[in-house]
């Protein structure tokens, strides 16, 4: 099997998705808050003119907690601080026409990640765009690095970091930090098949199946003799309801790797809710062979 070019190991992967069906898809703590996400960036000058773009285009009554906040090795530009998702909804309704790229997404809000937070300008005065008297001492340090221009090599480096940052980030279950690594990288480089993966694992455990359906099928195409993500795709149908489109892609993993246990299990559990018990049955029985703790699991879901 081909190896992927970041070499990241099928185990890190199998990390978000071992037992995935056994388990509830939603695993927020509940510290997290409702934000808006609207960009996240490598380089923080390009944070600093999103930050002053939004901050001289909404009403100053919508701009709490408007801040850039340092996430591993990106500069997310997010809005707001609500802990009921009705009200991050209608405020979302109020600009989300001036925020076309924006979304809504649950995150942790730290102190020691804000680099620059949005004050009422009856006591800080807002600068222009392109003005960096009022950045944070933190903020002004990141400009002088993000100034140097980075070559092809140092952007691959970079990567590679990157790409086992967010295998970390996963096992942690830090699926927002996560998405705001993947976020900034993918858009330098859509068509990386890690990347997609990835992004389609994360969208899942965010629970956005819908959402993660399409970056896992552009990873499927991109390298499709990587059994994950065929594996992850199977997931995404499952979560959809999409029985049929289901069953391939798990066939599909485990055409390529036929002892691969979340394939299995995914496979199994599928036939089960797909009316197929007796299929059902079949793969129960090579799982009860590899792991039997799962296999107990799954005989009472198929029973």
């Amino acid at each position: 099997m081909r190896k992927n070019v970041f070499n990241v190991s099928a185990a890190g992967y199998a990390t978000l998705f071992l037992f995935l069906m056994l388990l509830p898809l939603k695993v927020y703590s509940s510290n997290l808050f409702h934000t808006i996400q609207v960009s996240s960036f490598s380089n923080v000058n390009d944070a600093q003119e999103q930050f002053d773009s939004i901050a001289n285009t909404l009403d100053e009554t919508q701009l709490d907690h408007l801040r850039i906040e340092k996430i591993g090795k990106y500069y997310s530009v997010r809005l707001g601080k609500f802990t009921d998702y009705n009200l991050v909804e209608k405020f979302f309704s109020s600009v989300e026409s001036k925020l076309p790229s924006a979304v809504v997404m649950k995150a942790y809000i730290k102190e020691e990640r804000i680099v620059k937070l949005y004050s009422d300008s009856s006591t800080v005065k807002m600068k222009e765009p392109g003005d960096r008297s009022s950045a944070s001492p933190a903020l002004d340090q990141a400009v002088s690095i993000a100034s140097e221009d980075e070559d092809k090599n140092v952007r691959d480096v970079r990567l590679k970091e990157n790409l086992k940052e967010i295998e970390t980030l996963v096992k942690n279950n830090d699926y927002t930090a996560a998405f705001d690594i993947i976020t900034a990288e993918i858009r330098q480089q859509p068509d990386h098949p890690d990347l997609n993966a990835w992004f389609g694992m994360v969208l899942l455990k965010m629970d956005k199946p819908s959402e993660a359906r399409g970056y896992l099928e552009k990873a499927t195409r991109l390298s499709p003799d990587i059994p994950e993500f065929h594996n992850g795709l199977g997931y995404s149908y499952f979560f959809l309801k999409r029985y049929d489109e289901a069953i391939d892609a798990f066939n599909n993993a485990l055409r390529l790797d036929p002892g691969h246990l979340d394939a299995l299990t995914g496979l199994c559990i599928t036939y089960a809710k797909n009316d197929n018990k007796d299929k059902a049955m079949d793969i129960y029985l090579k799982i009860k062979n590899i792991d039997k703790k799962t296999s107990n699991q799954l005989l009472a879901i198929i029973n």
